[in-house]
Formats: C-alpha cells, sequence, structure tokens
C-alpha cells in the first residue's frame, strides 16, 4: 500500500469530503526540485498562486527562491499582498472598470505591481509596472 492510501485509510473517518490532503514533504520536495531546475538554468520562478490559493504555499515557494508570485486576478493579488508578499505579476491585462482602478492603485503603492500587456504589435504579452503616483502605466 503507498503512503497516500495509509493517510487517505487513517483520516476516512475523522475528516468530511471534499477535503484537500497535503503531504508536505512531498510538495516542499517538489517546490526544491522546480527552483533546483531554475537555478541550474540560471531562471527565475514566479509560481502562480492559482495553482493553489494559499498563502503558506507561496511563502514556501518564495523562501525557496522564488523571485516573486503571479496573480490571475486583482483579488489574489490582494490577498498575497495583505499576507506580506511584495513582488506580484498579475498574468492577464487589466481592464480597470469599477474598484478595479483604485485597487490596482492601491496594491501599486505597496508592494511591486506588474501586469500582463498586449500591443497591436506582437499578441504576446509584456509586462507593464504600474506606478502608485501616477494614473498610468508605464512598460
Amino acid at each position: 500500500m503507498n503512503r497516500l492510501q495509509r493517510v487517505l485509510d487513517a483520516l476516512i473517518e475523522r475528516i468530511d469530503t471534499p477535503a484537500p490532503i497535503v503531504l508536505a514533504d512531498v510538495m516542499q520536495d517538489n517546490i526544491d526540485r522546480m527552483q533546483g531546475f531554475a537555478d541550474q538554468r540560471n531562471l527565475d520562478v514566479r509560481p502562480h498562486v492559482k495553482t493553489h490559493k494559499c498563502v503558506e504555499i507561496g511563502r514556501r515557494q518564495v523562501a525557496a527562491g522564488a523571485v516573486g508570485i503571479t496573480a490571475g486576478n486583482v483579488g489574489e493579488a490582494e490577498v498575497f499582498a495583505a499576507a506580506g508578499f511584495d513582488d506580484i505579476f498579475l498574468a492577464y491585462p487589466i481592464w480597470p472598470a469599477g474598484t478595479k482602478g483604485a485597487r490596482i492603485r492601491r496594491l501599486a503603492e505597496s508592494v511591486r505591481l506588474r501586469s500582463a500587456s498586449t500591443t497591436s504589435r506582437r499578441s504576446r504579452p509584456s509586462p507593464t509596472r504600474w506606478q502608485g503616483n501616477r494614473s498610468g502605466c508605464r512598460s
């Protein structure tokens, strides 16, 4: 019987499902292996937090050497900024409608915030750095 199955068997009567079950040592080994792979190739790691939405996992990734995190939306960026993450990349172009413009400006005043944008000259996203004290952005 594999280790995961033993863990599940031990928990089956004590937890309600669905429930995430993480083997922390296996997760940490995966984080360390990914960071090691990047380090050997002189690459920066900026994990996308939408895959786990967990501040503690993000902290482990940064502690292992990630240069920052990638968030999928303004709300994710706000949660991680409030938890002390100070280098955040928004993975998608932002349309600052409604409250988003003010929220993005507040984030940009407290963290290093960049976002993806596209131009008519090319279809690949290019990073944009938001300026906290200005109304626009600068590439």
